[in-house]
Formats: structure tokens, sequence, C-alpha cells
């Protein structure tokens, strides 16, 4: 089960990261996008590109990203779903003890107040994605193909027990929840107004 951990955790801190790192800076603050008069500024989305090492990330990845996350943000207002004071600070201080060393150097680079408003749009992201996998969208069942197709050549279905078929299984309709979610919120975007001035 900790290979299933590991798939969902590290995406998700990639995107903790990605959103308070475009949340925050010192950079030049040219408009580059609006989502529905909403502001996105070069930094945003420069200090993202130069503290990820991925060389796939470009300017333009991270700029679809915090589009959709802006997308999303909004959504969940327009749904009257965000986090409450008490649910941020129960948050914040589960992220204090559970990851300090990120907490400290955020909060070195771009002050407290910048940081904690990215913690907040993150956790009001990821709140408005649980609602949304949970109650907006649907999910395709995960076939016997796909499990078998998942697999290295070095494995066979049959060989797996039974908490590795569902490791397997599980990440599967990870797959399938994220590409759904990502449906959905290229379809939310067509609703909004976006401007990109690049």
């Amino acid at each position: 089960m900790n290979r299933i951990r590991v798939f969902f955790f590290l995406p998700m801190m990639c995107a903790m990261m990605l959103a308070l790192l475009t949340s925050c800076g010192h950079i030049e603050r040219e408009i580059v996008a609006y989502v529905n008069k909403r502001p996105i500024t070069r930094e945003r989305i420069v200090m993202t590109v130069d503290h990820i090492s991925q060389t796939e990330v470009t300017f333009e990845s991270v700029l679809d990203n915090t589009i959709n996350e802006s997308v999303v943000v909004q959504v969940g207002e327009r749904l009257g779903i965000y986090t409450s004071e008490a649910d941020f600070g129960e948050y914040i201080n589960y992220y204090v003890s559970r990851f300090p060393r990120f907490y400290d150097m955020g909060v070195e680079i771009y002050g407290k107040a910048n940081y904690l408003d990215g913690l907040r749009v993150r956790r009001n992201y990821a709140k408005v994605k649980e609602y949304v996998i949970a109650n907006v969208i649907s999910i395709e069942p995960v076939t016997h193909e796909e499990l078998v197709d998942f697999l290295d050549e070095s494995y066979e279905w049959n060989d797996l027990n039974e908490e590795e078929r569902q490791s397997v299984n599980d990440i599967v309709l990870g797959h399938h929840i994220e590409e759904s979610f990502n449906k959905w919120v290229a379809r939310e975007r067509e609703g909004f107004n976006i401007v990109i001035l690049e």
C-alpha cells in the first residue's frame, strides 16, 4: 500500500508546491492572463518554472495549470465551497507538524502572509476537487484489461497477492479519477472569460 500512498501523495505535494510557488514571489508583476477578470501575473508563472527542476515544465504549461486552478477555485466560490478559518487553522497545524522544513522554507522565501495565502488557495482547490469527484463527475470503472496492461512485463496478474492487486486497482482508478476531473475542468473553462496576453 505504500506504493499507493506515494502515487497519490507525491503529485499532491508537487501540486501544493506549484500552488505555493505560483501564489507568492517578488518578480515583475506584469499580468499575463485573466480568468473572469482575475489577473495571473508573470511572477506566479516564472517563480514556478524557476523552482521546478523538471525539464518538461514550461511557462505555458504552468500558466495553463494556474488558469485551471483559478477556474476550480472560482467554481468553488460560486458553489459556496471554501475553507473555514477553523478548517484552515487545523490544516496549517497539520502542515507545520508534518512538513516543518517546507513551511519554514516557504515563510523565509515568500513571507508568512503570502505563504499562508498560497496554502489557503491550495486548500480551497483541494476541497472543490474533492466535492467534484464525490458529487459531480462520473468515474469509468476499471477493467481487467487495464489492470493487466498496467503491469510491467515482469509481473503477471495471477502472480499478485490480493493486496498487490488492490494496489494496482487503486492506481488505475486514480488515473480514471484524474482524467475525469481534468475533463470537468476543461468543460468549466469554456464558461470562463480567459484572456491570455502573451
